[in-house]
């Protein structure tokens, strides 16, 4: 029945598709805020602030990434009110969707077995955590909702995706800080934008993994890795640190 099959990558096609997916993956100075470059690596929101060309080691596979969180969070979107536009004191936010409460949807590789607690949460997806926490101040609301789809659940055969729904409830004041210091961490970029100067604090360790910007830090990078190699060794020499 294969005998007169023919079969072959169609490579022009894809290129199309791709191309056509990352049609809105386009460098500019905007002229607001968004809560997502409030939370990330302050490094990574300089360079998005100032127009720096986003160019992603592969950006196949980034963009294939992004789509594949897109298409999850259509089918997570259950609820009828969702990708909800709010605005405060110019940074915009969009709440993936609301039930009872604000829902932030986070798809992720990380195995189930990393969040033994629910109080782990705010360590092992800290940015999520901190967005959710800006989208409730924004919404004047104490308590949220993060939804997490474990793509792998907890790694052991057979592989079987899970999915769980943290609720968080927040004291007004902590919301109020950490809006404060958000709102602190924009004003410092913008003023060292108009001095040429990047921060020196970086973001989680994997959202280098995929950052387009990676290429305006990877010396940087390098020498913070060559200083922490020196600090340590002084340290064992002084004794602080034994190794066994």
């Amino acid at each position: 029945m294969l005998k007169n099959l023919k079969v072959y990558e169609n490579e022009e096609t894809r290129a199309e598709v791709l191309r056509m997916l990352r049609g809105y993956n386009k460098p500019y100075a905007p002229n607001h805020w968004h809560v997502s470059k409030l939370v990330c690596c302050q490094r990574a929101a300089y360079f998005w602030w100032t127009g720096t060309p986003w160019q992603p080691e592969d950006m196949d596979a980034v963009q294939l990434l992004f789509s594949r969180g897109k298409a999850h969070h259509y089918v997570l979107e259950v609820y009828p009110n969702k990708n909800i536009e709010i605005w405060k004191d110019n940074v915009v936010g969009h709440v993936d969707m609301r039930g009872d409460r604000p829902v932030e949807i986070f798809t992720t590789t990380v195995g189930l077995n990393r969040v033994q607690v629910p109080l782990a949460v705010p360590q092992v997806f800290t940015m999520k955590v901190n967005q959710l926490k800006c989208y409730l101040h924004m919404l004047n609301e104490s308590s949220g909702d993060l939804m997490v789809f474990y793509l792998f659940g907890d790694y052991s055969r057979p592989i079987k995706p899970e999915l769980k729904v943290y609720t968080m409830e927040f004291e007004e004041e902590q919301l109020r800080l950490h809006w404060k210091y958000r709102l602190t961490i924009r004003e410092k970029i913008m003023l060292l934008a108009n001095l040429d100067e990047v921060p020196d604090e970086t973001g989680e360790f994997y959202e280098c993994i995929n950052c387009g910007y990676k290429y305006k830090c990877i010396e940087f990078l390098q020498e913070r890795r060559a200083l922490e190699a020196i600090g340590l060794i002084e340290r064992i020499k002084d004794g602080e640190v034994i190794l066994e």
